[in-house]
């Protein structure tokens, strides 16, 4: 899953039903989803949740910033973590 800022709620209940699949003892994958910010430290929005997602095993996120390329290990836009 790829997601630049808008969008992300589709593809956060998508991984919120994984989370319910791996509850229920279902052999699911981890799901990648790749996510692109301008600025990491102001991309708050379901940043908690989805590090607790991370934790469950369902998915594991990938974060590019445009525009503070320190914080995502030198990835500007989100085809450079593919």
């Amino acid at each position: 899953m790829i997601c630049a800022g808008t969008g992300v709620a589709s593809f956060r209940a998508f991984v919120q039903q994984r989370t319910e699949q791996i509850s229920a003892r279902r052999a699911v994958a981890t799901a990648l989803l790749i996510l692109g910010y301008r600025h990491l430290e102001k991309a708050t929005l379901y940043l908690a949740e989805f590090g607790q997602l991370e934790a469950q095993g369902a998915v594991q996120v990938k974060r590019a910033a445009s525009k503070s390329l320190d914080e995502s290990k030198g990835c500007r836009d989100v085809q450079y973590l593919l």
